[in-house]
């Protein structure tokens, strides 16, 4: 069976989901569904949007490592800058930004 990935940035593909059958947006790197029509996969073939992908290449997802990855030693939070003196508010002469009451 050939299978073939996107190699465009995004394409639409006609498949069967869980829902019907819809289309879907395919990114760049994803795997073309199995169920793609096949004047689809030839016409996208055709404009260099999706390329066929060898027999021998690795499988979809790479095998999970059998032991977790060493632990990296942890980064120290930058340092913070030095705190600015707070400036003095003017003081406000009296009766600024208030109304006038009744007259």
């Amino acid at each position: 069976m050939t299978r073939y990935r996107v190699i465009a940035p995004l394409v639409n593909c006609k498949t069967m989901t869980r829902d019907g059958t819809r289309f879907v947006h395919l990114q760049q790197g994803a795997f073309v569904p199995e169920d793609a029509p096949e004047d689809w996969i030839g016409y996208h073939l055709r404009d260099g949007l999706i390329a066929e992908i060898p027999d021998d290449a690795p499988p979809a997802a790479p095998p999970l490592p059998e032991e977790p990855p060493a632990e990296e030693p942890k980064a120290e939070p930058p340092e913070e800058p030095p705190a600015e003196p707070e400036a003095k508010a003017e003081p406000k002469p009296p009766n600024v930004g208030q109304r006038r009451r009744g007259g």
